[in-house]
């Protein structure tokens, strides 16, 4: 994914990489572990995120820090 594209997945944030100060990092979903990604999306509030279905959204989902 090119650093201008991502976007944070977390609800209710418009952070993207290429407006935010130089500092700010931008972390993957776990790769590999379902039961994990699962986790970082309910505690995103983003149900849209959850379920087997959506699996190949959690490949470009990032968070920002």
């Amino acid at each position: 994914m090119t650093k201008s594209r991502a976007q944070c997945a977390a609800y209710g944030c418009n952070s993207y990489a290429y407006k935010c100060p130089h500092l700010t990092r931008f972390h993957a979903f776990p790769s590999g572990d379902s039961a994990r990604c699962e986790d970082w999306a309910r505690r995103l509030f983003r149900a849209d995120l959850l379920g087997k279905a959506n699996e190949h959204k959690w490949k470009r989902a990032v968070v920002c820090s």
